[in-house]
């Protein structure tokens, strides 16, 4: 099955969207849109997204903006400019081109959704391969804010365990803030994983691989191995537009392809079927030797 690439979703969501003075997320101003490509002196909506400010105050896939309070937003950057030192609650007024005709609007700037409402589709095409099913162990490996990780607690329901494992202390004390029910928040190692031998179903690296720095490469992904049970499996997501280059690693490193066609893929093919998704297992001479 095919789907969608969505590499590119978040970063024109936050670039667009939120980018403030503030440092709390939650207290950024929020538009609630995806912009596209500079155009009649303004920059093009591409998408508004529901239930936010965009949506409640009549805003529209193909307007154009063309100010916001005077300021010319000829670019995204400029738009996200034009609202930096704003707050929630902040009436703007936006004049923009709608079918050839100039209009103004005034809108409310809400507060940014959580990671899981801005990148739903996203998560929902995560699960359908992830192929989620009752009891089953997983880590979301690199998980930042842990919006995969909510999303594949809330499928599973309580019937299994997610393991959102994350370098940076911050993500980790938000996590264990928020106490997701079924999410079991763990500090790894740059190397290390940090999970207990037999203890997953399912590793996930989603735009992680590629960021493994080499000289980890080799712990980190013995460690995987480690935690993955006998019939256990990487799913991996990424890498940015180098697929041919992540297989080898992976390969190296003791994980092989479930599917037998990729060797026969042009370099674009291979690029969009990893960003989509592939499922590995390891090795049978790299599973390591248990008691």
């Amino acid at each position: 099955m095919r789907f969608r690439s969505y590499s590119l979703l978040a970063g024109a969501l936050f670039l667009a969207s939120w980018i403030g003075a503030n440092d709390s997320p939650e207290e950024q101003p929020f538009i609630g849109i995806e912009l596209g490509s500079s155009t009649d002196g303004g920059t093009k909506i591409d998408r508004v997204i529901p239930d936010t400010a965009a949506q409640r105050f009549g805003l529209e896939a193909g307007d154009v903006i063309l100010r916001i309070d005077g300021a010319r937003t000829g670019s995204a950057r400029r738009v996200s400019d034009a609202i930096a030192s704003r707050h929630p609650g902040d009436v703007i007024k936006i004049e923009l081109l709608r079918s050839g005709e100039r209009q103004t609007i005034r809108l409310e700037l809400g507060r940014r959704p959580d990671d899981l409402v801005l990148r739903r589709d996203q998560a929902d095409h995560v699960l359908e391969v992830l192929r989620i099913r009752p009891g089953l162990d997983i880590a979301d490996i690199g998980c930042g804010s842990g919006w995969l990780s909510e999303a594949i607690a809330i499928e599973l329901d309580g019937s299994g365990t997610v393991y959102a494992v994350e370098l940076q202390e911050s993500h980790i004390e938000n996590l264990r803030r928020r106490a997701l029910p079924g999410v079991v928040p763990v500090l790894s190692e740059p190397d290390d994983v940090s999970l207990p031998e037999d203890s997953l179903d399912v590793a996930m690296l989603h735009d992680v691989a590629s960021h493994i720095d080499v000289s980890a490469r080799k712990s980190f992904y013995e460690s995987v191995n480690r935690a993955l049970r006998p019939d256990g499996r990487l799913v991996v997501f990424g890498p940015h537009g180098d697929g041919e280059t992540m297989l080898g690693v992976l390969r190296a490193h003791g994980f092989v392809p479930i599917e037998d066609d990729l060797d026969g893929l042009t370099t674009d093919d291979l690029d969009l079927r990893l960003s989509e998704g592939i499922v590995f297992r390891p090795a049978p001479e790299a599973a390591p030797t248990k008691p």
